[in-house]
């Protein structure tokens, strides 16, 4: 394995100083490499810490740490895979190509996926992410808000309990929201709820005919009024819930929280759309292109397909394209796209609806004699080891040969194709990796389809 060295990004929805799971571990990092207690003082307390970024994305890319390699000491990863093919796997190799995997600014070789902890204070914005055929549009006709071509799928997977907006609620459940709501009746004009619920209750039309007009109508609202009607349904709360349904009561509270974080903003009112999910610990959910979210608090780990694409529309002060975003969207409703993991001595797997990406999980007990084994596959990975202390035996089905290692909090690891961990101590790790048999799944579909030119020569 090779020592990485990755860096945070401290947009203002993060929470603050050493509050801040990602300032943690930038702090554990430091103290884990010198012994002697770290350097607190790379900590500011007044700023936030969102998001720690592993991988090779030009945005924010990983380095090979100082560890006395003074020939290849803090080349970014992307460099390193470059002059170490052999390290990404055949199927990675093979899938994404060289002149697929570039990023922005050109600089080595990409993996196919980005991995993150974000700790989230205050919420981020009503946004969704283009697939790969919109991803490029944007690229091409707005280059200077989307200079990402790429799609964006990605799995919000918690390490405390999280609270997040994502995809449409069912279209009965919007129905109860809007009839205990006359603020938002007022915002969009009471004739349009009246028409969403007359086709609700007529149900012949689809979700996207019956949900779009009303918030394409709520997302072109008049602010003055969007911000009317939130100072509206804070002055009838502060009086007592409006309903004696749970869920009425709870998308209330929401709304009026999102108002006190980002006043007069259409976002705010977006909550009565959205499932509201809270998410423990251990809980995982993936989130496919053009499909709306938002995070509202907690902190949790992410794994994507390598973009920094986001179409965002509320709950922001950043560029709003409200008219991709209306059109962009599904507007498929019910439940979400939960991950459920497969669990196999010790090792939880999340493997979401992608080839870029998958993510396993190992927790060991305080006891300190645990162990679990995370086997080999034809991916670099990236091990996060995000709580706790142990010793990691790094093996290959190839060679004999083990690497030991004592790691510990914040350290992050690159871990090459065809290597295998063996995790013993009391930690909590996290490792990425291309999910392998879907991506070779789809090279052999894509290659089959591919017309044999030679046959008609």
């Amino acid at each position: 394995m090779i020592r990485l060295d990755c860096k945070s990004q401290q947009y203002a929805w993060g929470k603050k100083g050493s509050e801040s799971v990602v300032a943690q571990l930038l702090c554990a990092a430091s103290r884990a490499d010198d012994g002697n207690g770290g350097n607190p003082s790379i900590i500011k307390e007044d700023q936030p810490y969102a998001e720690f970024w592993m991988g090779t994305h030009p945005n924010c890319p990983s380095h090979l740490a100082k560890l006395g390699q003074a020939d290849e000491a803090q080349s970014t990863l992307a460099t390193w895979l470059q002059l170490h093919p052999e390290a990404l796997g055949s199927v990675v190799q093979q899938r994404w190509p060289v002149e697929e995997s570039k990023g922005k600014k050109d600089e080595g070789r990409q993996l196919p996926f980005l991995f993150k902890v974000l700790s989230i204070s205050q919420a981020l914005s009503i946004q969704a992410h283009p697939d790969r055929s919109l991803g490029r549009i944007l690229r091409d006709t707005k280059p200077q808000h989307y200079p990402d071509d790429n799609h964006k799928p990605e799995m919000a997977l918690a390490v405390t309990p999280c609270e997040v907006l994502c995809g449409f609620r069912t279209v009965a459940q919007m129905a109860l929201l809007f009839r205990h709501a006359p603020e938002f009746a007022r915002v969009v004009g009471q004739e349009h709820v009246d028409q969403f619920l007359a086709e609700h209750e007529y149900g012949k039309k689809s979700d996207k005919e019956v949900v779009k007009p009303l918030f394409d109508r709520l997302m072109r609202a008049d602010p003055a009024k969007i911000a009317q009607g939130l100072t509206e349904l804070q002055t009838r709360l502060s009086q007592g819930p409006g309903s004696e349904d749970d869920v009425v009561q709870k998308t209330e509270a929401l709304v009026v929280r999102l108002s006190e974080q980002f006043p007069g903003d259409v976002g705010c009112f977006v909550a009565y759309f959205l499932n509201h999910l809270h998410l423990v610990p251990g809980q995982a959910v993936f989130l496919g292109p053009n499909v709306p979210h938002a995070y509202i608090n907690g902190d949790m780990v992410e794994c994507m397909a390598s973009s920094d694409n986001t179409v965002r529309a509320g709950l922001t002060p950043k560029f709003k394209d409200v008219d991709t975003l209306v059109e962009m969207l599904t507007y498929k409703c019910g439940e979400p796209d939960w991950v459920h993991p497969t669990v196999r001595d010790g090792v939880r797997v999340y493997s979401p609806p992608v080839e870029e990406f998958v993510v396993s999980s190992v927790s060991l007990g305080s006891d300190g004699d645990g162990a679990a084994v995370l086997p080999p596959c034809d991916s670099f990975g990236l091990v996060l080891v995000y709580d706790g202390e142990g010793t990691v035996d790094v093996f290959s089905a190839e060679n004999a040969d083990k690497q030991q290692l004592r790691v510990a909090k914040g350290q992050v690891y690159g871990l090459p194709a065809g290597h295998g961990l063996c995790v013993a101590g009391h930690l909590t790790l996290f490792k990425a990796n291309v999910n392998c048999e879907r991506a070779e799944t789809l090279r052999r579909s894509s290659a089959s389809a591919t017309p044999d030119v030679s046959s008609a020569l």
